[in-house]
C-alpha cells in the first residue's frame, strides 16, 4: 500500500488589489517642450548658411515649417 500522505495546505491569504498607476494631472507631461525661440533662430541660420542643391529646396522648406511647427511659431497664409 501506499502510505505516502499530501502535505497539508497552508491557509489562504488575502491578496491586495494591484494599486492603478498614477495618472498625470497635466495632459502635456508626456510631450516635448516646445524647442526655445533662440535655439529655433540658431538652427534656421545653420540651414540657411548651409551649401545646398536646388533640388533640395522642398525638402529645407518642409524642415523649416517642422522646425516652426515645433517651436509653436504661428504660421500666417495657411
Amino acid at each position: 500500500m501506499n502510505s505516502k500522505k499530501t502535505p497539508a495546505k497552508a491557509p489562504a491569504t488575502p491578496k491586495t488589489p494591484a494599486k492603478e498607476p498614477a495618472k498625470p494631472t497635466d495632459p502635456t507631461a508626456g510631450l516635448v517642450r516646445p524647442l526655445a525661440p533662440n535655439a529655433l533662430k540658431l538652427v534656421l541660420d545653420i540651414i540657411d548658411n548651409a551649401p545646398m542643391k536646388g533640388s533640395d529646396a522642398q525638402l529645407i522648406i518642409g524642415l523649416k515649417i517642422e522646425l516652426g511647427r515645433v517651436a509653436g511659431v504661428q504660421q500666417s497664409g495657411q
